[in-house]
């Protein structure tokens, strides 16, 4: 069957005739680039994209106040049923009342769940389409004469730029979905707390401080992170441009019989580039090993503060609140230090494609936008 057609938002050649309408206006560096493709070519998306997921997330804010007056309305009714003493509402009350509780929960979930996917469909669309806006341009760059034209830099470095650097970017596709969740947990955060504080004390404070020190190690792992991404895009440079060289030069390698040296520096620049790659690696798995095992210790942590510390008893209707409360909270610190990551892993690609596209005059830019 044939794929739909896409909408008319979405045409590379419109994408990038809004691209090289900014770019006219000045160039800019990495940041300014990834504002230009990510939102003000294609700010309707972005937005859609971008209030469902904080749709979403308020969703979420508003599950565990309803799971606690539940919970609270039914330890009330088993209380009252244990003790035989008289409840303050008559049996039909509270049965009705939990009802309401229950289907404002199955209600939420509905919302949530649909926002969601709306985000997330509107996020690929944005990463994709900023994938399309590079592509177009980094090929309209390539096309240029003499040495403003990116060509000029290798047919290695040009393969790279479109098929690792824009492609990171397209393969982003969560990359809305993530500027929501970083907002909505600087604005969230502080009613987070104050809502844990009430119903946990103290014991707070320790989850607080344990997710705090996992993402103070989410920090210095980034930072050791950020060289090595940018050494595996300069190794695969090395590799792709021997590859063009031994494509363009096969015949005369035949001739003179230079064919093991050739495969010994194509095998050292694999070698590199696999060097590096295994690094990277091992770094990416230590950091989600250390993130996971710190936020599984966070509940034990803080009930155990709650009820040995504090010396209170740990109801249902507090440890299950207290869990929804501080997924919440782990929700909104550790996305706050995820910036750290999406920063190493992109920043140093769209370095990359403003360098290659920074020679290049916005005229020459917008002129050929109407040609596309």
């Amino acid at each position: 069957a044939e794929l739909p057609r896409l909408s008319r938002a979405d045409q590379p050649a419109r994408l990038f005739r809004r691209f090289a309408q900014l770019r006219a206006r000045g160039r800019g560096g990495a940041v300014r680039l990834l504002a230009r493709v990510l939102f003000w070519t294609q700010r309707r998306a972005f937005l859609a994209s971008f209030c469902c997921g904080w749709l979403f997330l308020l969703s979420m804010l508003l599950d565990p106040p309803l799971l606690q007056r539940l919970l609270d309305a039914a330890q009330a009714r088993e209380t009252a049923q244990r003790t035989g003493t008289p409840p303050d509402k008559d049996e039909g009350g509270m049965l009705s009342e939990e009802l309401v509780v229950v289907l404002l929960l199955s209600l939420n979930m509905l919302l949530r769940v649909s926002c969601m996917e709306l985000c997330w469909f509107n996020s690929v669309r944005v990463a994709a389409n900023a994938r399309a806006t590079l592509v177009v341009a980094l090929f309209r760059a390539a096309l240029l004469p003499g040495e403003a034209g990116i060509s000029s830099g290798g047919q290695g470095q040009l393969t790279n730029l479109m098929a690792t650097d824009a492609d990171k970017l397209g393969k982003a596709s969560g990359i809305v979905w993530f500027a929501a969740n970083w907002s909505w947990a600087l604005l969230s955060l502080p009613i987070i707390l104050w809502q844990l504080w009430v119903l946990l004390g103290w014991s707070a404070i320790l989850s607080i401080l344990t997710l705090l020190l996992c993402n103070q190690l989410q920090w210095h792992i980034a930072q050791i992170q950020m060289p090595k991404v940018k050494a595996l895009q300069e190794a695969r440079d090395v590799r792709g441009s021997l590859l063009g060289q031994v494509v363009k030069g096969a015949r005369l390698i035949k001739l003179r019989g230079c064919e093991e040296a050739w495969a010994v520096r194509l095998t050292r620049a694999r070698e590199a580039e696999l060097r590096q790659l295994r690094d990277l690696r091992y770094l990416s798995a230590t950091s989600s090993l250390i993130s996971n095992l710190l936020s599984l210790a966070v509940p034990a942590v803080t009930f155990a503060g709650y009820t040995l510390l504090q010396r209170k008893l740990l109801t249902p209707a507090v440890a299950f609140t207290a869990l929804a409360w501080i997924e919440q909270m782990r929700r909104s610190i550790s996305t706050l230090p995820g910036v750290y990551g999406v920063v190493a892993t992109l920043l140093p690609s769209a370095e990359r494609l403003a360098r290659a596209l920074d020679p290049i005059g916005a005229s020459a830019h917008f002129s050929a936008a109407g040609s596309v």
